[in-house]
């Protein structure tokens, strides 16, 4: 009987506890225009695959100040590569103020090895190129969902996220506008 008891007691305990720590998890909430990116996200170590500057790793935090333009791509999406000689042109251009990242998003590239080794294949046989390269983190794509490539979140020197957009959009003016500070406003990638 008193085996028994004990044996009911410690698992209603184990219950208790594993239900406790589920409860402590905070959930991740995808950010939209007009949020300021959390002070959590500018820290988030990201593996540079492409070693500009022989950084292994960054974070947004390296950046803060800057206009962002996050890029999101995958090895199988042709727009979305055939986007990288004009993302490095524009991010040479304004390299003073606007910094692009490119994003490796896509679950179907899972093996960080293969990206990495289709990465360098791309920049041999056509261009190096001065943007970072940043091998999928689940957490981090967390707060930037995407479902249909290319993707671009556009975030202000302020901190907040000015824009969410399909490729079309990415030009000159539209940066130059984001840099002057002032309000863009291009329709919403919602797909």
């Amino acid at each position: 009987m008193q085996k028994t008891l004990l044996i009911i007691v410690l698992a209603a305990l184990c219950l208790n506890f594993k239900a406790k720590s589920q409860t402590s998890d905070k959930p991740i909430t995808s950010l939209a225009i007009g949020d300021t990116i959390p002070e959590a996200v500018w820290h988030i170590s990201l593996q540079n695959i492409y070693q500009t500057g022989n950084k292994k790793t960054i974070t947004l935090n390296d950046y803060r100040g800057k206009v962002i333009i996050l890029d999101f791509w995958a090895t199988w999406c042709g727009t979305c590569i055939a986007r990288f000689p004009h993302v490095d042109s524009l991010n040479k251009v304004y390299q003073d103020q606007v910094q692009f990242i490119l994003v490796n998003t896509s679950s179907r590239d899972s093996n960080e090895q293969k990206v990495r080794a289709f990465t360098i294949r791309w920049i041999a046989s056509h261009q190096e190129i001065s943007v970072p390269i940043i091998f999928q983190k689940k957490v981090f794509n967390s707060y930037f969902p995407c479902h249909v490539l290319p993707h671009y979140v556009w975030i202000g020197a302020d901190g907040r996220i000015k824009a969410i957009t399909e490729w079309t959009l990415l030009n000159k003016q539209n940066i130059e506008s984001l840099i002057a500070g002032l309000p863009l406003n291009l329709p919403v990638k919602v797909w």
